[in-house]
């Protein structure tokens, strides 16, 4: 983020954003963000590879929480809220869903039109098995 970013997420002024740096006795904002991206926990290279057959549970499970957090942090930067207002409108005002799945992907649309099922949306699915 930008001094200019932050300060509109905070509700305050940039010129306040600097000054808090000040007061924490930091030459400015890209000090304060030098700072904070050292204090970050280092994550071990090794957890960013595939599960191998030999590894223990706790190592599984700390790479399995890596992938997903990762993954989640990812896609949450990119969503754009008025994409998403836009998309919630349209599913809102119509009657009938259509779910669409290609392998693995089918598995996700039938999750899907099952939670549209449940709101009380017609849902219909087409899922695609390659073997």
């Amino acid at each position: 983020m930008s001094a200019k970013t932050l300060s509109e997420a905070s509700n305050t002024s940039p010129a306040t954003v600097v000054r808090l740096c000040y007061s924490l006795g930091l030459e400015g904002f890209t000090d304060l963000k030098l700072k904070l991206s050292a204090s970050q926990p280092v994550i071990e290279g090794n957890l960013y590879t595939d599960i191998d057959p030999n590894e223990s549970i706790q190592t599984m499970k700390q790479k399995l929480l890596l992938k997903m957090t990762d993954g989640l942090e990812k896609n949450c930067e990119k969503l754009e809220v008025e994409a998403i207002e836009k998309v919630v409108h349209l599913l809102e005002s119509t009657d009938s869903i259509f779910t669409y799945g290609i392998g693995a992907s089918g598995i996700v649309a039938d999750d899907f039109a099952q939670k549209f099922l449940r709101i009380g949306k017609k849902s219909f699915i087409v899922k695609i098995i390659i073997y």
